[in-house]
């Protein structure tokens, strides 16, 4: 099973997945063009990630059901079909109030895609691999988000910059993009997926009941994990790589008047050429912190495989992601923006390649467990974005707005560094059943059998 057409059938479920955090993540990419041209704060900003996520996690786990109804390629269609619908719908909706409404309806609809794919993902990388070997493949596989949110951070501010006429200029510009990667996913996916020789869509399908789906997680440490994973979540994507770019933008770049930082402009709004010039370079620090996953996710996938443990690799996560998050909203030198960036990217990278492979080793050693524990994952994956992004914009507006560097830190204080903790104290609690055990296991099994 483990042949290099398995891998490509993994670049196939990861090229389909990534069109999810793509979708997600462009509003995040246009940020300051979107607070403009629909006239809005941060708290109402916070909304267009929020009602993405809400139908996530409305859904984690109804898309177990649709799985075992539809199949795993049939699910993984439909995902990537809600996902280009909401995209190409939301390029029509006008510049003004109704407008916004609309545009968080499409936000749902692009939700339920993600909703799926975010389940049907990794069960569908799971039927490729062995349980012992799916450590390196579903770290890779990981990097799904980070990928997708690249895209998006890459072209979104070049397409919404003002001297950009590909696909009509804007943020629409963007909204096109992510429309056309869907297209050419849904293709890829139809033409090219299909199952293990030998196995079929009865074999995968999970035909448990929702009693049974319960009695699987009786598992306390899948739902400490995936607390934990909430925290992580809520912080690193629901604040980082939804809101920190606009207050890099605003406190560390001079897009104020003729050119000044913010602390020496005289009242009034950006300077709208300065900040198109600017945007770009402050949307290359999300990169960065984004960039880190791509190598770091795949490589602990690797190296917990070959460790037989996780746990060490969530605990030291969560500690990158505390100290880096107290250097994040300092102002009056760009070194504290740097040293958050690189801390929180570590810390984010390695918590994404630990979690998922760890998710397995804490439930039964079954497919309905297996697929569970990502259920579970999916669900605080939802609950953190549902959460974060509308809280910590509504506390900067709270505290005194965007345009004070101390609504920000206090937003942080009472929000940001507690979550974080939680999450730090919870990687201790939480019990893993290591790689050889769940290898005794099933040979165990192997011999009942």
């Amino acid at each position: 099973m483990n042949s290099g057409f398995a891998w490509f059938m993994l670049l196939i479920i990861f090229i389909a997945s990534m069109c999810g955090p793509m979708t997600q993540f462009k509003v995040a990419a246009v940020e300051h063009t979107l607070l403009e041209v629909f006239n809005m704060d941060l708290g109402t900003y916070g909304l267009l990630m929020t009602f993405f996520a809400i139908l996530g996690l409305v859904l984690a786990l109804p898309s177990l059901f649709l799985v075992r109804k539809w199949g795993l390629k049939a699910t993984i269609l439909l995902a990537i079909a809600c996902l280009g619908i909401g995209n190409i719908l939301g390029v029509f909706v006008p510049h003004n109030a109704t407008g916004l409404v609309l545009l968080l309806i499409t936000r749902c609809i692009e939700g339920i895609g993600m909703a799926l794919v975010s389940v049907a993902g990794p069960s569908a990388v799971g039927v490729w691999f062995t349980p012992e070997k799916r450590g390196f493949p579903l770290g890779c596989w990981a990097i799904w988000a980070p990928v997708g949110m690249l895209i998006s951070f890459i072209a979104g501010p070049r397409l919404a910059a003002a001297d950009s006429n590909f696909l009509g200029g804007d943020w629409m510009a963007l909204w096109w993009l992510s429309f056309i990667i869907c297209v050419i996913a849904f293709i890829l996916t139809m033409v090219c997926f299909k199952l293990p020789e030998g196995v079929n869509e009865d074999d995968v399908n999970i035909t448990a009941s929702v009693k049974d789906c319960f009695k699987v997680l009786k598992s306390r440490n899948i739902w400490l994990l995936g607390i934990a994973f909430f925290c992580f979540i809520a912080i690193g994507l629901g604040v980082i790589t939804s809101h920190y770019g606009q207050f890099i933008l605003l406190h560390h770049y001079p897009v104020w008047g003729d050119g000044v930082l913010l602390a020496n402009a005289l009242p009034g709004p950006p300077n709208d050429a300065l900040v198109g010039m600017y945007m770009p370079t402050v949307m290359n620090w999300i990169l960065l912190f984004i960039a880190f996953t791509l190598v770091i996710q795949p490589t602990i996938g690797f190296l917990s495989d070959r460790v037989g443990v996780r746990k060490p690799f969530l605990i030291a996560s969560f500690i990158l992601l505390v100290v880096g998050m107290v250097f994040a909203f300092m102002t009056g030198n760009i070194i504290w923006v740097a040293l958050a960036i690189v801390l929180t990217g570590l810390g984010g990278a390695v918590e994404g390649g630990a979690v998922r492979p760890m998710a397995p080793l804490l439930m039964e050693n079954s497919a309905l467990g297996i697929t569970m524990g990502m259920v579970v994952l999916a669900f605080f994956h939802n609950l953190g974005m549902v959460v974060g992004p509308p809280i910590f914009g509504a506390l900067v507006e709270n505290f005194g707005g965007a345009l004070d560097p101390g609504a920000w830190q206090m937003a942080n204080y009472v929000f940001c560094l507690p979550v974080l903790a939680v999450g730090l104290i919870l990687s201790f609690v939480i019990r893993e059943r290591s790689t050889k055990a769940l290898r005794e296991e099933i040979a165990e099994k192997q011999l009942e059998e």
